[in-house]
């Protein structure tokens, strides 16, 4: 399990000059704040339906790990959609990222996805591999 929260993030406002926020800025205004999170999984990871990925296989069910990805996010304690085709899978090189992006926001940004078939992993030690960080279970 996981979540994203961010708060006070220092969107830029059409700054200009020399100082920080203006060398940052260059006069632009921010609109999104657009992030890449690698989750590592089995092999590639599988769109398995509108927002659903298959992460890998739960060596002891034999089912699949499955993370549902929604586009909702709560922004100053409403909720609201990431643009359209948000979270997205990108690939760098031999990583697969999932890529957010929130709308602009005043406060705090939460967002917190499902994950699917983790089920008695943490009580299987010698079963555990790369899930391990998933669920905190040792080798």
């Amino acid at each position: 399990k996981f979540s994203v929260s961010v708060s006070s993030w220092p969107f830029c406002s059409g700054e200009t000059g020399n100082s920080e926020m203006g060398k940052a800025c260059k006069g632009n205004t921010g609109a999104y704040l657009e992030f890449g999170m690698e989750i590592k999984g089995g092999s590639k990871i599988e769109e398995t339906g509108e927002n659903s990925f298959t992460l890998a296989t739960n060596p002891t069910t034999g089912g699949n790990v499955t993370i549902e990805m929604s586009n909702e996010l709560k922004l100053g304690g409403e909720w609201e959609s990431m643009p359209e085709g948000y979270p997205m899978i990108e690939y760098k090189g031999s990583k697969q990222l999932f890529i957010f992006r929130f709308p602009r926001f005043n406060g705090t940004a939460l967002y917190d996805p499902l994950i699917d078939g983790l089920q008695n992993l943490a009580s299987n030690q010698e079963n555990c591999g790369f899930l391990c960080k998933l669920t905190n279970c040792r080798q």
